[in-house]
């Protein structure tokens, strides 16, 4: 009878034993701590970071602190596990897009670095269109407080003009019928600049169908690279806290602004 029970008795135990062990394993805990870039609309880096919100969470943790000036922030005595940030600062796009990391906790703090992007400060108002009828439309833009070219020495935010165009005086990024982007040209403190929209073979050229008036209006907008326009193949895309300061709506139609080039 007592072979018999030794072997119960003895699964028992080892199985206690490491039943408890299991519960008494520590949490593995440590420090995260981050630094914030911030890039103007014309690509140079910002030295002041103050006002930088970060916000740190994953499915049980959520916490949040401003950065200091220099973009620095810290969070303390954290378990080990995935985490995510999520970046707010007035007047710079709200970085929406995760940052997703893995903590592993420990002596060594987890180091993070992100990047915002300023909403350009600068803006346009329509000088001038011109359109051949079929392919091309030429619209000259009056740019206001555009004061230095683009940075070359880093990379700069990806920039574009969105135009949108409506039969209703209303237009706007919110309200309009179709619209097109295009990237900027060469940026310097000149006033005058010119895009054009090229309709490729296949594209619909949707002026087309414009009877009357047309209404337009064109808002500079910034890209940072994972929002970048060519991971999508929506040319309508707005994403509208990428927008700066709209232009004012320009009112014309086709008749007036047709020509022979």
């Amino acid at each position: 009878m007592k072979i018999r029970l030794l072997p119960i008795c003895f699964f028992a135990v080892i199985y206690t034993f490491f039943a408890c062990k299991e519960d008494d394993v520590p949490v593995i805990t440590g420090d995260i701590k981050g630094f914030v870039s911030l890039i103007d609309c014309y690509g140079f880096s910002s030295q002041d970071k103050s006002g930088i919100q970060v916000q740190l969470s994953n499915e049980t943790i959520f916490m949040e602190e401003l950065a200091d000036a220099e973009g620095r922030y810290l969070f303390e005595d954290l378990p080990f596990g995935n985490y995510r940030i999520h970046l707010i600062k007035e007047n710079y796009i709200e970085r929406k897009l995760d940052f997703q990391f893995n903590h592993v906790g420990g002596d060594v703090p987890t180091m993070t670095h992100q990047t915002m992007n300023q909403i350009p400060e600068f803006w346009f108002g329509i000088d001038s269109l011109a359109y051949n009828g079929s392919y091309k439309l030429n619209i000259y833009l009056q740019a206001y407080e555009v004061i230095k070219p683009f940075a070359s020495n880093i990379s700069p935010p990806i920039n574009y003009i969105h135009c949108f165009f409506s039969q209703s005086p209303n237009v706007s990024a919110e309200n309009f019928d179709n619209s097109f982007f295009k990237s900027l040209p060469d940026f310097s403190p000149s006033n005058l600049y010119n895009i054009y929209w090229v309709w490729y073979g296949g594209w619909y050229n949707f002026l087309n169908d414009y009877t009357g008036t047309i209404y337009c209006r064109v808002y500079p907008q910034t890209f940072y690279d994972e929002m970048w326009f060519p991971n999508t193949s929506d040319p309508h895309e707005v994403r509208p806290e990428t927008l700066g300061k709209p232009s004012e709506v320009f009112a014309f139609t086709l008749d007036e602004i047709t020509r022979d080039f």
